[in-house]
């Protein structure tokens, strides 16, 4: 048992990358961008520039300030919801889904 929490403990972030990217794709990728660069769709859409999230603006966040704006939205952006724009029945982003999405998010900076 001892040796399984250890394995845990040094099991490194970057493995929650790969289902923080689906997550990311599912939800995020429609106003933010591909690689976290933005959209001129969106950003005309909602007639304000949205955050680039591979800017030192959002890298420079704590992740409990972008679970924050994950999970109960800011501002114009409402909470994250998983399905394109036009998904009849949305779901929120978990609050399960949170760490592997802002592990993938850490991934987009400089980007």
């Amino acid at each position: 048992m001892t040796i399984i929490a250890g394995f845990a403990i040094l099991t490194p972030a970057w493995s929650a990358v790969p289902d923080g990217k689906n997550t990311y794709d599912q939800s995020c990728i429609h106003c933010h961008g591909q690689s976290g660069t933005g959209s001129s769709v969106a950003d005309k859409f909602w007639k304000m520039r949205i955050p680039r999230l591979n800017s030192s603006y959002i890298q420079n966040k704590s992740d409990e300030e972008l679970k924050s704006v994950i999970l109960n939205g800011k501002r114009k952006m409402p909470p994250a919801m998983m399905g394109t724009p036009e998904t009849a029945h949305k779901t929120k982003v978990s609050a399960e889904q949170v760490p592997d999405l802002l592990a993938y998010i850490r991934t987009l900076k400089g980007k």
